[in-house]
């Protein structure tokens, strides 16, 4: 259930939940500008904990793509296509090493592509940041 209040000129969303021992939990953000900002995010983290995801918890980009592909491509794709998520795992261990998903901004992330993709082939680039978006979508 998600519940929305205006703090000073900006606005908060809060979420609250019952996981299946009964147990209460909260999750809220505030600094939105609109209440309609803070409604989309609190949907956003409703759809993530109701499709499974864990909000509380706060992982690095790539123990995030890591539990992506084991869950969600894994079980339905080839051993060549496996290797290919495996190799942009490599690529984002490489680069954002130890950063935490939340710590990811969009400027971050493109200056990631940027970087990437000034020794590597357009096409190399393109298909790695292709599989690594899949990813970031279903966040």
């Amino acid at each position: 259930m998600a519940n929305f209040m205006k703090r000073g000129k900006k606005w908060q969303a809060r979420i609250t939940w019952r996981d299946e021992d009964g147990k209460l939990h909260q999750k809220s953000k505030s600094g939105f500008d609109t209440k309609q900002q803070a409604k989309q995010y609190a949907a956003k983290l409703e759809t993530n904990r109701l499709s499974g995801g864990n909000i509380e918890k706060d992982p690095t980009f790539s123990e995030y793509f890591e539990q992506w592909h084991d869950v969600y491509k894994k079980p339905s794709i080839s051993n060549v296509t496996d290797r290919h998520y495996t190799f942009v795992k490599n690529i984002i261990d490489k680069y954002f090493k130890s950063k935490k998903l939340k710590k990811i901004s969009r400027t971050t992330y493109q200056q990631f592509i940027n970087d990437y993709g000034s020794n590597h082939a357009p096409e190399t680039v393109k298909k790695s940041i292709q599989l690594s978006r899949l990813a970031l979508n279903r966040q």
